[in-house]
């Protein structure tokens, strides 16, 4: 409870984020920027100026704002499990080869929804 709480401090959101991004630059490999980390109503987590550069330190996807629900209890698992997500203000530039590098993480999708992009 007192985390919730915690969480709704500037600072706290901010350095949140700063852990946050240290973790996926370390496991992408490769540069994430996020803003500030925030909770929303009904286990949404809330991530504002989202940046991920590709392997070769291009700026692959940005956003606004990213709104994720989540299962609370897959956290106490060693999971994270997303059931919807909303992205606003997305810019992203795909390549076959900046979605292999980043596919080739150790990241793991469970029942991955389908994503068409139109690959350049």
């Amino acid at each position: 409870m007192l985390g919730v709480v915690l969480l709704h401090i500037p600072a706290v959101q901010h350095a949140v984020a700063s852990k946050t991004s240290e973790a996926l630059q370390h496991k992408l490999g490769t540069k994430v920027s996020l803003g500030n980390i925030s909770l929303g109503l009904l286990n949404r987590i809330v991530v504002d100026e989202v940046t991920v550069e590709d392997q070769q330190r291009h700026k692959m996807f940005s956003c606004h704002r990213l709104s994720a629900k989540i299962d609370i209890t897959s956290i106490f698992e060693g999971r994270i499990v997303i059931s919807s997500a909303q992205i606003f203000g997305m810019k992203a530039v795909l390549s076959k080869a900046n979605l292999l590098s980043i596919a080739s993480s150790s990241l793991t999708l469970s029942h991955p929804r389908t994503l068409q992009a139109r690959l350049r």
